[in-house]
């Protein structure tokens, strides 16, 4: 339910068909839900919504773990305008365990772990595109390889390779035109833009 104030959230139990309020943890401590709703992912199990919000020149990640009904906020180590950090994009790893957030006007990818939710690695990179290059609508798609080791995610008619496990942004490499959409074949070999 959206407040003057912020938000206020509840679950929805489906087996007790009992409405409560969901508890919202940042760093442990209660948080109330305040900014911007921009765009989210939810892992194919269900047991985690992912939502970008941004609240002024800050962003946070509202995890919400529907298994439990407490929700975390993730702040990222960066400030910006909605401008910039509305240019982030979303990606999954293939077990579910990792939500990365990639952002080429900033030049950052962060690594959040949701075992417990918190920012586990930023990896800088340059060049990035700035905010005058890239606009709300063009903001980046990430699609994540099968086996989880390598990242791709662009910004305007670019694109980035990130590996992973060594936390190292690749590129960029130009796709020639705005890119709409980005994904792996089955076999990592390929990756469709």
């Amino acid at each position: 339910h959206w407040r003057t104030n912020g938000y206020d959230l509840e679950t929805y139990d489906l087996t007790t068909k009992r409405l409560r309020p969901t508890v919202m943890l940042e760093d442990g401590e209660p948080e109330k839900l305040v900014g911007q709703a921009w765009r989210g992912v939810s892992t194919r199990d269900g047991r985690w919504l992912l939502t970008l919000y941004l609240k002024g020149r800050e962003a946070f990640v509202h995890a919400l773990d529907l298994q439990r009904g407490i929700g975390h906020c993730v702040d990222l180590p960066a400030h910006g305008n909605p401008m910039t950090l509305g240019t982030s994009g979303l990606g999954l790893s293939p077990d579910q365990r990792t939500l990365y957030v990639a952002n080429p006007v900033l030049g950052r990818v962060f690594t959040i772990d949701l075992r417990r939710p918190r920012v586990a690695r930023v990896a800088r990179f340059e060049p990035w595109l700035g905010a005058d290059e890239v606009g709300l609508g063009a903001s980046p798609n990430v699609a994540v390889s099968a086996n989880g080791r390598t990242l791709y995610f662009n910004g305007n008619g670019l694109l980035w390779a990130y590996d992973a496990p060594y936390g190292r942004v690749r590129g960029p490499y130009p796709a020639r035109r705005w890119v709409m959409g980005l994904a792996f074949t089955p076999d990592d070999r390929k990756l469709v833009v």
